[in-house]
């Protein structure tokens, strides 16, 4: 089938975009164990009869060759990255307490009184500090030694140490705004699922959904090494 013209494109389903969206921003995917997204990408690849394949570091590559000509057809490389910052659980002193350590860039300040989902289950904890009249001497930003997550004494999930968590942000529409977690780069991620239906027939498309952007673009490096596009 030759490429429609872009009379001829049809008009995007908006609605299952955004809930492909929603879908996206409310997974925990924190670099390291992007699986939940990856399990929505390799979702939209079946459907769309996409060949694929998933590297050892977990990058998601989807490949159509070019059919018009293939030995002349350029190599297209359209990648987002799955992953997002976020916490890592350490061992804590006491039940329901967790140390943290930063996944990405984060400074100990954001997360203060902050809610956060922890692992695919989402089980939900807080990130508290001792009370300003507790405080001794003057007053500084905390370090990351001075933070606990706290998930209480019976969490409604397995947690335990090693396991990541995401800021707790619900996705939500205000008019034509909408707010959530992670918009980088979920919104790349769904909008590369959006252009699975569209790629025209003539190009040799890869699209690459890459893990551990936020820690130093380790995912696309790898796919970029493999792949060498010509764009």
């Amino acid at each position: 089938m030759a490429a429609l013209p872009p009379t001829e494109i049809p008009e995007p389903d908006w609605t299952r975009a955004e809930d492909t969206l929603r879908a996206l921003t409310e997974a925990v995917a924190v670099s390291g164990d992007e699986t939940a997204v990856r399990e929505v990408v390799l979702a939209a690849l079946r459907e769309q009869g996409w060949d694929w394949e998933v590297d050892t570091l977990g990058n998601v590559i989807a490949h159509r060759a070019g059919q018009a000509h293939p030995d002349a057809a350029p190599r297209v490389l359209l990648a987002a990255h799955m992953d997002e910052v976020g916490l890592m659980l350490l061992p804590g002193d006491k039940d329901g307490w967790y140390r943290v350590r930063p996944v990405g860039g984060l400074w100990p300040q954001d997360g203060l009184g902050q809610a956060f989902w922890i692992g695919p289950e989402r089980v939900l904890g807080v990130i508290g500090l001792p009370p300003v009249h507790l405080h001794k001497g003057k007053a500084a930003y905390p370090d990351w030694d001075d933070l606990r997550l706290d998930v209480g004494p019976r969490p409604q999930g397995p947690v335990a140490a090693g396991m990541r968590a995401a800021f707790a942000t619900p996705f939500r529409r205000e008019g034509d705004a909408i707010f959530a977690k992670a918009l980088d780069d979920r919104v790349g991620v769904a909008l590369l699922l959006m252009l699975l239906a569209y790629v025209p027939e003539h190009l040799d498309v890869w699209f690459a959904f890459t893990v551990q952007e936020e820690v130093g673009l380790r995912g696309a490096r790898v796919v970029a090494h493999r792949l060498a596009p010509d764009v």
